[in-house]
């Protein structure tokens, strides 16, 4: 950062340095060669950079003052807000998140079903997540979630065969294929 203001400071010396510099005077005394207006009546107003008009896609000291303020005023260490449940397949709700560390967390809870809380798959990059599942006896499973694509389309009982739980078979099944 210091070598970046310090090149600044010495681009502008050097810009100012050679267009003072290399200014002549004819010999009529008469600075004005080029067609502009003498200084002596020229409509120009000499401005400020307090009078500089300022577009509101400028950031201003004051507005930049206040970004800052706003961002030293976030707690770092505030915990992640519960997300907010839509809908899902399956008699599920579904909601999305990040962890502290940046990684996107998908999460799926399952309303009435018998064996399954809920799952939350955490995906760290490409092709690379894990899948914890909640079972309603207790048990927390982590799986691969890498073949999985999302948890708002993959179906409960695909989740239990990743967890490796069987469902125990219900009245209406023979057995028969």
């Amino acid at each position: 950062m210091k070598r970046i203001l310090l090149f600044g400071i010495v681009s502008i010396a050097i810009t100012v340095a050679g267009c003072s510099s290399g200014a002549s005077t004819p010999s009529n005394g008469s600075a004005n060669t080029a067609g502009l207006p003498d200084a002596g009546n020229s409509s120009i107003q000499p401005q400020t950079a307090a009078t500089v008009p300022v577009g509101p896609e400028v950031a201003t000291p004051d507005s930049m003052l206040a970004t800052k303020k706003k961002m030293v005023d976030t707690n770092p260490n505030a915990p992640i807000p519960e997300p907010q449940r839509n809908p899902g397949p399956e008699n599920s709700e579904i909601a999305t998140t990040m962890d502290k560390q940046g990684n996107f967390i998908e999460l799926r809870w399952f309303k009435g079903d018998p064996l399954i809380v809920k799952a939350e798959r955490t995906i760290f990059g490409p092709e690379k997540s894990t899948i914890k599942i909640w079972l309603k006896n207790g048990k927390e499973l982590t799986v691969s979630g890498d073949k999985v694509d999302s948890l708002a389309t993959v179906q409960k009982d695909a989740l239990l065969v990743l967890a490796g739980v069987k469902r125990a078979p219900t009245a209406g099944d023979t057995g028969a294929k």
